[in-house]
């Protein structure tokens, strides 16, 4: 998602905007959030707080209000897949949730 990257940050807002409106409604036939909103979760948290070595934070800390909202939609629409391990980590989202606090 280019919005979520340094040289889309003119449409960060948007962006995750979109993300939250799609984690609220995808999520409504019972079925979870699909697998590939799970994908933007670290990034989300990485563009915000930074990586684990990045002593200022990340690039787009004023946004944090953004992230917060769609960090709730996700914690309230699918609970069972934020306390499991996604692909390519070591940690369940609610590990990084933490870390990211």
């Amino acid at each position: 998602m280019h919005s979520l990257t340094p040289d889309g940050m003119d449409v960060i807002d948007e962006g995750l905007d979109i993300v939250n409106m799609y984690v609220y409604h995808a999520s409504k036939d019972g079925k979870g959030i699909p697998a590939e909103m799970w994908k933007l979760i670290p990034h989300m948290m990485h563009v915000v707080a930074g990586q684990d070595k990045d002593v200022d934070g990340g690039f787009a800390f004023e946004f944090l209000s953004h992230v917060v909202v769609a960090l709730q939609n996700i914690m309230q629409k699918d609970p069972q897949n934020f306390m499991s391990v996604g692909p390519d980590q070591t940690e369940t989202y609610f590990e990084i949730c933490i870390k990211f606090i």
